[in-house]
């Protein structure tokens, strides 16, 4: 990639041992490889001893299927018609739309990361986008790591389960991943920043 741009594999790449079902949300730092590029050792920059934020979710066995027959980068659209049917291993779960077809065909349905390229743009849920070589979905860790955050910074919510005053329904995951996704990413706002200071420094003079 060109100076500047950051690949996922250069963002995330470190992470990449991380499995789907880890409920543990933090991890020495000891257990990951050292960092392979420079914007990873920049994002630990002067950290913890544990990394937070890195629990991964719980990923059902036809998903699993699925993301096998999507290459790097691809989405719902790359599936071959077979791994299209609503159930693969006969295990119910979710709406059924009465077609006996997947019912999520949107732009971000079962999207994968493409390693040497930048992120597909994140949204609020864990799903919104998968790994492009475990076969899982990112972890609130990856996501913040995508989005410029440091290591150093810890998503939070109360972790009482259940609708809480001021939080969006479904539970304490959910609200770390709405944080994650919404935010504005640090560097560009320094950018943004950078620039307007430029610009008001040459008006002064």
């Amino acid at each position: 990639m060109d100076d500047g741009v950051v690949t996922v594999e250069q963002a995330i790449g470190d992470l990449a041992g991380l499995r789907a079902g880890t409920k543990n949300d933090e991890l020495s730092y000891s257990d990951l490889p050292d960092p392979s590029s420079a914007y990873q050792l920049k994002a630990r920059g002067r950290r913890r001893n544990a990394l937070s934020n890195v629990s991964v979710p719980r990923i059902n066995a036809d998903t699993k299927i699925r993301l096998r027959g999507i290459p790097k980068g691809g989405n719902h659209g790359d599936l071959c018609y077979p791994l299209t049917k609503r159930y693969l291993t006969g295990n119910r779960w979710g709406p059924h739309n009465g077609t006996g077809r997947l019912t999520r065909r949107h732009y971000y349905a079962y999207r994968k990361l493409y390693p040497g390229f930048w992120s597909w743009t994140l949204n609020t849920k864990a799903d919104s986008v998968y790994h492009y070589d475990r076969g899982r979905a990112l972890t609130v860790r990856e996501f913040a790591r995508i989005q410029s955050f440091p290591d150093s910074f810890c998503f939070t919510t109360d972790d009482r389960r259940g609708e809480l005053p001021g939080r969006i329904f479904g539970g304490a995951v959910h609200s770390r991943y709405r944080q994650a996704g919404n935010a504005v990413p640090p560097l560009l706002g320094k950018a943004i920043a950078l620039s307007i200071v430029k610009t008001l420094t040459k008006v002064e003079d």
